[in-house]
């Protein structure tokens, strides 16, 4: 296999590599894990970052990057239990 004894495979984009002999760490979340109207809130500030792209892409520029990363930390939170 070259260099390094693993296998490389990719789903949805991601790059999944996977080592011979080694320890995987998985991550699952049950359904409904997440609270309704939490979810709703995300899907409303998710459509406002698309409906700004539409119709202000200046605008979106600059604040798309900064959106992410904040709604990013704000998932993570959620899912820590925080």
């Amino acid at each position: 296999m070259g260099a390094f004894d693993y296998k490389l495979s990719y789903r949805r984009n991601l790059p999944h590599v996977q080592p011979a002999g080694a320890t995987f760490f998985l991550t699952c979340r049950l359904a409904g894990f997440l609270p309704i109207s939490l979810i709703k809130q995300w899907n409303s500030d998710r459509k406002w970052l698309a409906h700004l792209k539409q119709t202000n892409p200046a605008h979106y520029a600059r604040v798309e990057s900064d959106f992410e990363r904040t709604w990013f930390a704000k998932f993570e939170s959620v899912l820590d239990g925080g």
